[in-house]
């Protein structure tokens, strides 16, 4: 009688797992060992790369609707993040996409909090209180003081963010 074909333990266990990770897939891709092999590979470096990706993804989803909503309430995104940052506000961004979403009163207060905190930063210089100019290009400019030379300097009111815009814009029609 011909000797029965003996199978290594070692080689079997490993055929199981790449046949398993290939499970699924179509063509001989699922039951070739050596195209599955190949196929399995290439699925568990595209797993690594998307894992990281996916990351990447959920950030810019959460910048996304954190900038809707704060547009909603007059403000970039820009300007919303440097006004929390201004008023020491430690909520990152998945927190403030979910409270975007899901609670828009409790985002409103953070609005607010980030727009006085914007406000604040350039209220002690008297920013708002100076007066506006216009150039002969009709660029609307205003003084600034600077509080460590003592020096007045020239800044174009475009410079500035939208809600100390319209603070100033309200000071000047009254």
């Amino acid at each position: 009688p011909p000797p029965c074909a003996r199978t290594n333990n070692r080689e079997a266990m490993k055929r199981d797992k790449v046949f398993a990770i290939t499970k699924g897939f179509r063509g001989r891709s699922k039951n070739c060992f050596r195209i599955a092999h190949r196929a399995a590979e290439k699925a568990l470096q595209h797993e690594y790369v998307d894992r990281k990706l996916r990351k990447r993804d959920m950030r810019s989803l959460w910048i996304e609707r954190i900038n809707a909503g704060a547009r909603e309430h007059g403000l970039r995104y820009s300007d919303f993040i440097h006004g929390l940052k201004l008023a020491n506000v430690e909520l990152d961004r998945k927190v403030l996409a979910d409270i975007c979403v899901t609670e828009p009163p409790a985002f409103q207060q953070v609005c607010i909090t980030s727009r006085e905190a914007l406000i604040a930063k350039y209220a002690p210089d008297g920013l708002i209180q100076r007066p506006v100019v216009e150039d002969e290009k009709g660029t609307l400019l205003i003084h600034k003081l600077d509080m460590n030379t003592g020096e007045e300097q020239i800044m174009d009111l475009d410079e500035l963010p939208p809600p100390v815009q319209e603070v100033i814009n309200r000071r000047r029609e009254q």
